[in-house]
């Protein structure tokens, strides 16, 4: 998609849109889900560049961004897991 838009074409093409990809998929999980992340990665890309971010910095902040998705939803998990086992010994009394 790069070389069409850029009528060109060179190996280092693209070189940053793995991990968009990765990204998006990580804080979608669903297909609805990606689609969303998608646009926001994109989003926060697009505002990363627009503020003058060097690509390095993007790069971080964006490892940043799906380390912290990961976390949250690891949390989310034990929380509902806590919530489900509280709820199985409730039921049992």
């Amino acid at each position: 998609m790069v070389s069409s838009q850029l009528v060109a074409s060179h190996p280092a093409n693209g070189t940053s849109c793995e991990m968009n990809a990765i990204a998006a998929v990580v804080l979608g999980g669903t297909i609805l889900g990606t689609l969303v992340s998608g646009f926001v990665i994109g989003f926060l890309a697009d505002g990363l560049i627009i503020m003058g971010v060097s690509e390095f910095w993007q790069m971080v902040i964006k490892g940043i961004v799906i380390i912290a998705a990961v976390i949250i939803d690891q949390m989310q998990n034990r929380m509902q897991q806590k919530a489900l086992i509280e709820e199985g010994s409730e039921a049992k009394r």
